[in-house]
């Protein structure tokens, strides 16, 4: 009888063990933790990339995790090559680090700025006190020629309050936040008509491509050759142009050929 419980006791170990194991390696999604990319809502990961994630893994028959982290986190894991998989914009200086294994959408940067001082140009931005992320294609290529008071913010949200306090006159960010704030598909993140109205017409600036991205550095040739041949499956298609439709992006992947649409 001892033997019998020891037993017993030894195979339910090992098949804790062996889930614990299972869990270590399940992949694991770093996503940008900024509306409408990435936020929780009751202890669950939602958002835009949320979807598009889960979209995937429904399509290949994956069940990966999702982790959110601050743009700066993720721009650090993936130079370091110290995540699985995420959804990302080309370009960023990764290039050299990273395999694009299919592209989504073209989602074009944004200046939003008031009225009193609207923003026509990319020159109109010069002597303006301007807000943006502290990573990203705008740092990187358009700041370096512009005569601005720069002052990097953390999210959209806090761009959109120091825009309407009158602490910036303007604030850099991508068509994606724009469109979700206009919708009002959060409470926590949406404007009221009298808000709206002292904004000016946005100014979109260079389209940028939003990829699935995964290290060079990791040998995970099954998992890269399944998820880059799901951009000809017609369900996935279909379920992640749903995910733009409900985002406001209809056209945004009107730019690719080889896109997930």
């Amino acid at each position: 009888m001892l033997g019998i419980r020891s037993l017993t006791t030894t195979v339910l170990y090992l098949f804790v063990a062996w889930q614990l194991s299972a869990q270590e390696q399940k992949t694991t999604y770093t996503l940008t933790d900024w509306f409408p990319y990435g936020w929780e809502q009751d202890g669950e990961p939602r958002g835009f990339l949320v979807e598009l994630a889960l979209a995937l893994d429904e399509g290949t028959g994956m069940d990966s995790a999702i982790a959110l982290a601050p743009v700066s986190r993720v721009i650090h894991l993936m130079k370091s090559g110290q995540y699985d998989l995420s959804i990302i914009f080309r370009g960023d200086k990764l290039e050299d680090k990273v395999d694009h294994l299919l592209s989504f959408a073209c989602i074009r940067t944004v200046v939003i700025s008031l009225k009193n001082k609207p923003v026509r140009l990319l020159e109109d931005m010069n002597g303006l006190r301007v807000a943006f992320s502290n990573s990203g294609y705008f740092i990187n290529n358009q700041r370096p020629d512009l005569e601005i008071e720069g002052v990097q913010v953390s999210s959209p949200a806090m761009m959109f309050r120091m825009l309407l306090r009158g602490r910036i006159q303007a604030f850099v960010t991508d068509e994606a936040v724009l469109a979700a704030y206009r919708a009002n598909l959060h409470e926590d993140y949406s404007l009221s008509e009298d808000d709206w109205s002292l904004i000016a017409e946005p100014y979109f600036l260079d389209a940028l491509e939003l990829t699935l991205a995964v290290p060079k550095s990791k040998q995970i040739v099954p998992m890269k050759q399944r998820l880059a041949g799901i951009a000809d499956n017609p369900d996935v298609r279909a379920k992640v142009q749903s995910i733009f439709n409900r985002y406001g992006l209809t056209q945004a992947t009107a730019c690719l050929d080889n896109r997930v649409k």
